[in-house]
């Protein structure tokens, strides 16, 4: 066997490894270890007890995705041995209003995700697993950030924000991130406070704003809030929280709408 031993095998186009002594033997569509099982299984037949290892050495033309919340999202051809980071980086990184979750797919072929939260998807065909991405990104876990495998797929979500608009000193969205919740506290403390032009007892949170079916409007005084003199309520990923200043409170729903316009296209603060 030291013919084969620690030398670099090809795949041809039709799936096979063509071994000294041992011909062709098949290894499309297996996992490392099936392939191994039936390696040692021809070579069983010229030595006694074979332990032969393979490993995947390089790929060529490696085609990944990665949708979502990147800055270049779609299909990649990697060449060569490529990681999660690495792969990021080739995608422009992620947008500021991904989420703080990543999923990986692959498929079962290539074996299970080496990752401890890996399981196996409903159709049994892929192995998928989720990462946290302020993790990967501060590299406290390097085993986070795996080799890819060909057609894998990496999905970055859009975290739920809350939008914060009006007579604040720091208007704009805030990702929830793991956070499933948010109170109209701490979406004001998010916003650096109210302006002392504001008319914040006459607040409003606006629910649901992207589907006009649904909006809906809960008044809120916010002055009596940040006094402590009023229950905290609660914000759920959408909603707009619009602080009005003192002479906006009678412009009724057009400023309403000027404030769902304004969010739509605010800047995402990310903590």
């Amino acid at each position: 066997m030291d013919e084969i031993v620690n030398k670099p095998y090809r795949v041809d186009p039709e799936g096979y490894v063509s071994l000294p002594m041992l011909g062709r033997i098949k290894a499309a569509g297996m996992t490392i270890g099936d392939f191994e099982t039936q390696l040692n299984r021809v070579a069983s037949k010229y030595v006694r007890d074979p332990q032969l290892v393979a490993s995947v050495a390089e790929f060529h033309s490696q085609p990944v995705s990665v949708v979502g919340a990147v800055n270049q999202p779609g299909g990649q051809q990697l060449q060569g041995k490529k990681t999660l980071m690495q792969l990021i980086s080739i995608v422009g990184g992620f947008r500021s209003d991904a989420g703080n979750t990543l999923s990986i797919a692959r498929e079962i072929q290539w074996g299970p995700l080496p990752l401890p939260n890996a399981t196996t998807d409903p159709t049994g065909k892929y192995s998928v697993a989720e990462i946290s991405i302020p993790e990967l990104l501060q590299e406290k876990n390097p085993q986070l950030n795996i080799l890819m495998m060909p057609n894998d797929v990496v999905t970055v979500p859009v975290s739920e924000t809350i939008y914060v608009v009006g007579d604040v000193h720091k208007a704009g969205g805030f990702p929830l991130g793991e956070h499933k919740d948010m109170t109209v506290l701490q979406a004001v403390a998010m916003a650096e406070g109210i302006d002392g032009t504001s008319d914040s007892k006459h607040s409003r949170i606006i629910h649901h704003p992207d589907d006009p079916s649904l909006r809906s409007e809960t008044p809120v005084n916010v002055k009596l809030i940040l006094a402590g003199k009023a229950q905290d309520l609660p914000l759920d990923g959408g909603d707009i929280l619009f602080v009005p200043g003192s002479m906006s409170k009678k412009a009724g729903l057009k400023t309403v709408e000027a404030a769902i316009q304004t969010a739509s296209g605010i800047a995402i603060w990310r903590f």
